[in-house]
């Protein structure tokens, strides 16, 4: 009995881990969270600016033999943890430009996967680490979809419509 109560109670936790990673909609958001959303969104936005990787030009700009695919804004909420305490979430915004719709990606010639660990290796990378005794530290690199190496050739892209009302212009990423 005690195990199936367990099991019950670790189900209901991923349940509620799962929904609060889930994504917001604009819609459902009162005027207070708009505002503090608006701040998330207008902080990933300035950070695809100020990185060098994207700039924002006329449509008509873009050569004609260039596809301009979508891209949207994905909205969800982060818990503020705090010596392991729970204080309070915010709002995290970030661009997704839907690669999958590029036709170079459709036809095989355009990587478009992201380099990651296995589990495997970064269970070697501790074994070693622990067996030499040496200090681990984590870190993270801000945007760094962003910071990656720069693209063969510029990918253009819409300016999603949450993001920015730009107009007649979009977006080349570098």
């Amino acid at each position: 009995q005690k195990q199936k109560y367990k099991k019950i109670r670790w189900m209901q936790n991923a349940i509620a881990n799962a929904k609060r990673r889930m994504e917001v909609k604009w819609r459902d958001l009162n005027d207070e969270e708009r505002k503090s959303a608006r701040e998330a969104i207008d902080k990933e936005w300035a950070s695809w600016l100020e990185s060098g990787a994207a700039t924002i030009i006329y449509r008509k700009d873009v050569p004609i033999n260039k596809q301009i695919i979508r891209a949207r804004l994905v909205l969800t909420r982060k818990e503020i943890v705090e010596q392991g305490t729970v204080i309070g979430q915010k709002f995290k915004a970030r661009i997704v430009v839907l690669g999958f719709e590029d036709i170079r990606a459709l036809a095989g010639g355009l990587t478009t996967d992201s380099p990651t660990v296995t589990r495997q290796a970064s269970r070697v990378m501790l074994q070693i680490a622990l067996s030499q005794q040496w200090r681990m530290r984590t870190g993270d690199v801000s945007v760094a979809f962003l910071r990656g190496d720069p693209l063969p050739e510029p990918l253009y892209c819409e300016i999603a419509p949450e993001v920015d009302s730009v107009g007649d212009k979009v977006v080349k990423l570098l």
